[in-house]
């Protein structure tokens, strides 16, 4: 084997060049085997006080249209990966026999500490949710949060007790 003539050296050269760029262009990744704690627990309760989940409720919300959004460089991003269990940034989850969603907080870049999700429930009915978030080698993980302006959470507060279970974040809401 010799040493390869200049145009296979500029080809290899090219190569290396453009995928230093590539790699160096990409979004600041999370290292592997960080725990990450971005979930928030929600109930929603119509106005009579019954689980918007429920054929009970006079108002009830449908999970299959219920949507987050990312406030990332300024824009709106729609949550979708259909790879997912939560595909749209949700999960609605059953506590005998009462349904909540379970939301999954923008854990946003390395050097982000507050980011904004959007629950939307369906149209025209979108809350705001403000996170602040902890990074720590190995940790990722809410603060505090902000529920349509109202601090509603901070680290190291008692978990709350809902329908016989223990959360961390249980947010209730009404409407």
């Amino acid at each position: 084997m010799g040493i390869p003539d200049k145009p296979t050296m500029k080809a290899i050269l090219f190569v290396l060049i453009a995928c230093s760029f590539l790699l160096a262009c990409q979004s600041p990744r999370v290292e592997p085997g960080t725990l990450i704690d971005v979930s928030v627990n929600l109930v929603r309760l119509d106005a009579d006080g019954k689980n918007a989940f429920s054929t009970a409720s006079i108002n009830p919300v449908d999970p299959s249209v219920i949507k987050t959004s990312y406030l990332k460089d300024g824009k709106k991003v729609e949550v979708y990966d259909p790879n997912m269990d939560a595909s749209r940034g949700v999960l609605v989850l059953d506590n005998n026999g009462s349904k909540y969603l379970r939301m999954f907080v923008y854990g946003g870049e390395a050097d982000q500490e507050i980011t904004t999700t959007y629950l939307q429930w369906k149209e025209n009915d979108v809350d705001t949710v403000k996170a602040l978030m902890t990074r720590k080698p190995g940790l990722l993980f809410i603060s505090k949060l902000w529920f349509n302006g109202n601090l509603v959470y901070e680290a190291g507060q008692s978990g709350t007790t809902w329908n016989g279970a223990s959360f961390e974040r249980l947010i209730t809401v009404q409407r």
